[in-house]
């Protein structure tokens, strides 16, 4: 087989996974069969499957001259054979998204920071808007991508190109590294912090908002510490090649799509525009001028006055009912928490079942009358008083049982009584706390292998060195690019992509540098917590920093493979009843501590 050729400016480094190179299609049967990437693969023979080359077992595909060709994962030698059906991760990383990298493109140009950061705000404030909302949505990292493209693009062709000012304002056109690292920013950005919902809280029924400086600082702490732990913990969350992250799928999709094929791209920008009117001028009618379009209920409309029908098929308001059979005419909402296109059809599947679960179980409990079921909303969060009935229903006042320092009075909680959750939603509760410690032996049992590193620095090799000084002078044990390639090359279970990148020699942020992040976050929200009279004390929040470095290995994992986010949020509040009895501001904050494992 000859050496592959390289594009112009690109290093082409075809990894020991599947690649899925194509062979060009030829009437003729030549002596050798060439590749759309400069690779040659003798063509066989059709009838014993034999070649004179290094290809062994090359058959026709249905027929037609076409065949698709990979290197083997376990002899390392490259392997023609009919085209695949994409099934697996593995399939997914090599046969449809692209190895190919140009090690020559710089990011780090002024188009990048300006809409870096320009994007970040944007989608910070607009998340934040939906964020409290009765039906929270998320800012599609999908639609800050195209919005990246058009922007970016439009600054390459507007500012000077030329001269010193050129220099620096426009070096180059428009790349797909600027692009990425935009998206990056204004996704990250996206997405709201707990500690945001903690501190309205707060300033709602607990005393008042802290100061805005303890405010920034504290969820600048959560956010990092969460962020921190997620890098000491890559080896495991990203480099695996079943470390897929379904829901990145469409960004890095749609990153290649714009960038390969500048022709194309503009045919799919000039689509773009089209929808995006169509979609903005459509919006004004569910958003302002019919707002019955969010959501229509055939059911519904044949018998308003069914209170069966409305909890069961309702659902186009909050907390309104399931909404079987519902019909949603606002964008807004459709897909908002998770893509059908994206997802992999097991989740799908298991999401199915167990949304035919849920309706079977709250109108079990509700019309078992269980927990006095009847006499409490269908459908709702907030807490109750004893006093409610089916007709009245008296919400709870936290502040009447809560004394100077905003802990529980016992004396008062006897006095006012004691509060009520519907039943719903301690069915709710009760499925999540069972969910939370079913994911842990379902990975445990099936995916073992793919988390086993994330304790491997508890080995007793690994414990001892822990007691070496030598240990602690990171600067000195620094390992160059060239060294982690010949460490890590050999490795079958490492993603194409991150092995293109070793071959490439780029510099890895160093493991020293995440737990510097983690132990300077830690310090300053353990600062932040008392000077904001939290009511957690310092063991607190010691706990649930551990508990999140757990949570973020089982549950990022988790998600990494199968694309379902669990919300561990429920189990962590009743952790932090029990640990912090009479605190609900302790229970709260030790929440927020754990907000970057709820992120979308």
């Amino acid at each position: 087989m000859s050496t592959p050729q390289q594009r112009p400016g690109f290093s082409r480094v075809d990894t020991d996974m599947a690649s899925g190179i194509e062979l060009q299609s030829t009437r003729e049967h030549n002596s050798k069969a060439p590749l759309s990437s400069g690779l040659e693969v003798p063509t066989p023979d059709t009838k014993s499957g034999a070649t004179d080359g290094d290809v062994k077992e090359v058959y026709p595909y249905q027929g037609s001259d076409d065949y698709s060709v990979h290197e083997g994962i376990t002899t390392g030698e490259y392997i023609a054979e009919e085209h695949k059906i994409v099934e697996t991760a593995e399939d997914i990383v090599n046969q449809v998204l692209s190895v190919e990298d140009d090690p020559s493109l710089n990011p780090w140009t002024f188009r990048m920071m300006f809409l870096g950061f320009g994007l970040s705000i944007f989608a910070s404030v607009l998340q934040e808007i939906f964020y409290f909302k009765p039906q929270t949505i998320y800012v599609s990292s999908v639609f800050l991508c195209v919005i990246a493209y058009v922007l970016g693009e439009a600054m390459a062709k507007v500012l000077p190109s030329k001269g010193v000012l050129g220099k620096y304002l426009n070096p180059h056109p428009f790349n797909m590294k600027e692009h990425a690292a935009i998206t990056l920013m204004a996704s990250a950005a996206g997405q709201s912090a707990l500690s945001t919902e903690v501190l309205a809280a707060q300033e709602l029924w607990y005393g008042g908002y802290p100061s805005k400086v303890l405010g920034v600082f504290i969820t600048l702490s959560s956010q990092l510490i969460g962020y921190g732990i997620a890098g000491l913990l890559r080896e495991v969350l990203v480099y695996p090649t079943k470390m897929l992250w379904p829901i990145n799928l469409p960004v890095t999709t749609l990153l290649e799509s714009l960038h390969k094929d500048k022709v194309a791209a503009k045919q799919r920008i000039k689509l773009f525009y089209i929808v995006f009117i169509v979609v903005f001028v459509w919006e004004v009618f569910p958003e302002y001028l019919f707002p019955v379009l969010e959501g229509v209920s055939i059911f519904c409309l044949a018998d308003q006055k069914n209170l069966v029908f409305t909890n069961l098929f309702g659902g186009a308001s909050g907390n309104e009912g399931l909404g079987i059979l519902s019909f949603c005419f606002d964008w807004q909402y459709v897909a908002s928490l998770g893509s059908p296109l994206w997802l992999p059809l097991e989740t799908m599947t298991n999401n199915l079942v167990g949304y035919i679960g849920c309706v079977i179980l709250f109108m079990g409990l509700y019309y078992g009358n269980l927990w006095r079921a009847q006499d409490f909303p269908f459908l709702a969060q907030v807490l109750f008083t004893g006093e409610s009935n089916g007709t009245y229903y008296a919400e709870y006042n936290q502040t009447l049982i809560l004394n100077s320092k905003m802990e529980i009075d016992q004396t008062l909680l006897d006095t006012v009584g004691p509060p009520y959750l519907t039943a719903t939603y301690i069915g709710y509760l009760i499925t999540s706390n069972m969910g939370f410690t079913a994911t842990f032996v379902h990975m445990l049992l099936w995916n073992y292998e793919e988390i086993k590193a994330g304790w491997a620095w508890a080995k007793p090799s690994n414990l001892r060195k822990l007691f070496r000084l030598q240990t602690y002078k990171f600067w000195q044990n620094q390992e160059t690019p060239e060294e982690r390639l010949t460490r890590k090359e050999s490795d079958p279970n490492l993603d194409p992509h991150y092995k293109l990148m070793l071959r490439n020699l780029y510099p890895e942020v160093p493991t020293w540098w995440w737990g510097i992040v983690v132990v300077i976050s830690w310090a300053l929200g353990l600062g932040c917590l008392y000077g904001m009279d939290s009511t957690l004390p310092w063991w607190g929040f010691v706990m649930s920093t551990v508990l999140t470095f757990i949570c973020v290995l089982f549950f990022g994992a988790q998600m990494g493979i199968t694309g379902f986010q669990f919300n561990i949020q429920p189990i962590c509040q009743m952790l932090a009843g029990y640990m912090f009895q009479g605190r609900p501001l302790a229970n709260m904050v030790r929440d927020m501590i754990l907000s970057f494992v709820l992120l979308r």
